[in-house]
């Protein structure tokens, strides 16, 4: 018992563990393409905070300077002498325009309760040449403060000292351009880029860390179930009047590789069958977890490659809520009366059934379909016609595929399982994730039906040679919605 449960902890522990070999890049570039709103959101958002960032805490400073050379009264002075004499002055130059009296009469000049910016006095280099500046919020305030400086320096810089003299070399100007300059526009080009960049690594994370279906590897190492077939993804290309082409195995602009996907699905279903059981029948139903995975199309094409091969096949739209084969089959493969009609007769015989199932020679396909959809779906699968209708067919069918709605989304998948022989799970790359596949796949386990696997849809790799491009179902927009009937009332007593 002990080894049993640690053999399962150690399974659970192997599917949680992250693999490269799960990922799709094509997935991770699909993701931020859909996504591509929120890197320019993400950008916009941080150009826009850059912008107000800059507008409420840079505030431009301008800074005027004065030269002065500063020359030893000694007539026999060196350069030296002159070098050494300007770096004295400036020490004691600074001092003074830190004290209190000079700013006191710096203030007076320019009619100001206290200083409006800062004074600084150095020597440039080594030379003689000393540098006063004065920096303020605005050019005019800067340039007024060095000429009060200036006017006032004769009157205190006599106590500096006695040995040097200062002569003006350069005058203080009005300064054009802030002295502290910012480029607003490379700033919020920067935070624009920075943001946009952070959103693209979070998106590609966040597609290489989901929890789905990306590759064929990912698959073996995630699900508990068998994978039956890989179906590629498919160009669905436009005819004449504009309208989009058919995926089927019967239209000439489908490719090789999605062909070929479909004639190994159906040795697939051929293997699975228990050889020489009776009846000979076998009834399949194929479902999804959610809309919009190419369940129906499936559906149809297998069973046509069924069709090319065997006798007597026959698929049924059982998707009552949405039925889908009328858009894809067309109208021909519509009898005289609906599959609904069918269900609420009292006690349909053979004859009443074959009326409403319609023939197509070229394909040798036998349906039964829907047209509009139907609000008590679940009542009429559960009654004892459909049982009945699914007893007449197994003496006159070879197969019978059912296409059934979303097991995650209504208990109808759940109804269905219990009168089938056998059931795969469609599963379309990188859509839902592998622990809700593993429960929709338990939930069909606990039916009659056999559940046979899953089958990996619309597959797109980076990688393939061949035919790729957009799926041709992706718009695959269910009308479904009809409150308790909805997911709540067929969870119960689901179990992993």
């Amino acid at each position: 018992m002990i080894h049993r449960e640690a053999k399962g902890i150690k399974a659970m522990n192997q599917k949680n563990e992250f693999r490269w070999a799960d990922v799709e890049p094509w997935c991770v570039l699909r993701m931020v393409l859909r996504n591509c709103w929120m890197l320019i959101l993400a950008a916009l958002i941080a150009g826009m905070g850059a912008k107000l960032a800059l507008d409420w805490l840079w505030t431009p400073e301008y800074t005027s300077t004065i030269t002065y050379a500063v020359l030893s009264k000694s007539a026999s002075a060196t350069s030296r002498a002159n070098y050494n004499a300007a770096n004295e002055v400036a020490v004691k130059y600074s001092s003074m325009l830190e004290s209190h009296l000079m700013k006191e009469r710096i203030c007076q000049a320019l009619g100001v309760d206290t200083l409006p910016g800062t004074i600084t006095a150095q020597v440039e280099g080594e030379t003689n040449l000393l540098q006063v500046s004065a920096t303020a919020p605005s050019s005019r305030m800067a340039f007024e403060m060095v000429r009060a400086v200036d006017a006032h320096y004769p009157e205190l810089g006599q106590h500096i000292d006695q040995n040097a003299v200062l002569h003006v070399m350069t005058n203080a100007q009005v300064s054009m351009w802030p002295s502290n300059p910012v480029n607003p526009r490379r700033t919020v080009l920067f935070a624009a880029v920075l943001a946009g960049g952070a959103m693209l690594v979070a998106l590609a994370w966040f597609s290489v860390a989901r929890d789905t279906i990306q590759t064929r590897s990912g698959a073996r190492h995630k699900l508990d179930a068998e994978v039956l077939a890989v179906v590629p993804h498919e160009k669905r290309g436009r005819g004449r009047l504009g309208r989009k082409d058919k995926l089927l195995l019967t239209s000439p602009m489908v490719s090789f590789f999605f062909q070929e996907s479909f004639f190994r699905l159906r040795t697939a279903v051929e293997q699975a069958a228990e050889p020489g059981t009776a009846p000979q029948c076998r009834v399949l139903l194929v479902t999804s977890v959610t809309a919009g995975e190419g369940k129906s199309t499936v559906a149809s094409n297998l069973a046509l490659a069924l069709a090319k091969k065997h006798r007597a096949v026959m698929l049924i739209d059982a998707d009552l809520r949405n039925p889908t084969q009328i858009r894809i089959l067309g109208r021909k493969a519509m009898g005289k009366q609906g599959l609904e009609r069918l269900l609420q007769e009292e006690s349909p015989d053979a004859n009443r059934i074959m009326e409403a199932a319609a023939y197509d020679e070229a394909t040798n396909l036998v349906t039964i379909i829907s047209e509009a959809p139907c609000r008590n779906a679940a009542k009429l699968l559960s009654s004892q016609n459909m049982g009945r209708l699914l007893s007449v067919l197994r003496k006159t069918m070879d197969y019978i595929v059912i296409d059934s709605p979303p097991v995650g989304m209504f208990a109808d998948g759940d109804v269905l399982a219990d009168v089938a022989d056998s059931a795969l799970l469609v599963v379309r790359q990188d859509v839902v994730s592998a622990c809700d596949i593993n429960d929709a796949a338990d939930a069909i386990s606990q039916g009659k039906a056999a559940f046979l696997g899953c089958v990996l849809n619309n597959m797109q790799t980076g990688f393939r040679f061949g035919r790729t491009s957009a799926y041709g179902y992706g718009g695959y927009g269910y009308g479904y919605g009809y409150g308790s009937e909805k997911q709540g009332s067929r969870t119960e007593g689901r179990g992993r």
